[in-house]
């Protein structure tokens, strides 16, 4: 009797020393949603839509034949024609100064009519303001 009187308070004590596991009794449950299997079959066909939308659209794109732009000449005085690079890189050539050409010279504003006439003022001050 004695040994199994010192056993028991052995594990007494050593119980009081040693942790113990926890019970979970405060275990949280998992909450499920009762639509989400429904939200992913509707979320995979928004999907699949999108995805055969965008494939259609690349495909009518690939179909497409861009026309091809017309290129307008410059006019005769500009155009210095043909040219090889070593044509442009001379130095011997004298600069040509293009902002006097195709320069327009009016002798009166009269020629030039009021267009601004009917223009309405927009801004702080609801009237016209004279210098």
């Amino acid at each position: 009797m004695l040994f199994s009187d010192t056993m028991g308070l052995f594990n007494r004590i050593r119980s009081i020393f040693t942790s113990k596991p926890e019970a979970e009794e405060n275990a949280v449950e998992e909450y499920i949603d009762p639509l989400h299997e429904e939200m992913s079959t509707a979320h995979a066909h928004r999907q699949e839509s999108v995805i055969s939308e965008s494939l259609k659209v690349l495909d009518a794109e690939d179909n497409f034949v861009a026309q091809e732009e017309k290129v307008e000449s410059p006019p005769a005085e500009y155009d210095a024609g043909e040219v090889e690079v070593s044509d442009l890189l001379l130095e011997d050539d004298k600069e040509v100064d293009h902002s006097t050409r195709n320069v327009v010279e009016h002798d009166s504003i009269d020629d030039l009519g009021d267009h601004l006439e009917d223009a309405s003022i927009v801004g702080d001050l609801p009237e016209e303001v004279a210098f």
